[in-house]
């Protein structure tokens, strides 16, 4: 379904797109740990920020709650887990 020129994001997106993050990040968790006995892996998130705002809805748990799981593999995998973010975010 296409509205206004735009695809829609629905839940569906957003649970592939938080999957397919984890798997990506628990890859390079395994590579980083042929390497290094206690690697760290992150993610570089710069557009945080404005979920939440008026300028992107989403509720703050719900953000939350994918990043969670999005960082979830790394303990399992042996590294530490991280998030780089600019901008004027609430973290928890």
């Amino acid at each position: 379904m296409r509205t206004s020129g735009r695809w829609p994001i629905t839940p569906n997106c957003i649970e592939v797109a938080v999957q397919g993050m984890a798997m990506k990040a628990r890859w390079v968790a395994r590579k980083l740990r042929e390497v290094a006995e206690k690697p760290a892996g992150g993610a570089d998130e710069p557009y945080l920020c404005a979920f939440g705002s008026a300028i992107r809805q989403c509720a703050a748990k719900r953000r939350d709650r994918s990043y969670r799981r999005r960082v979830a593999g790394h303990p399992q995998e042996g590294a530490l887990a991280g998030l780089h973010c600019c901008g004027n975010t609430t973290g928890r």
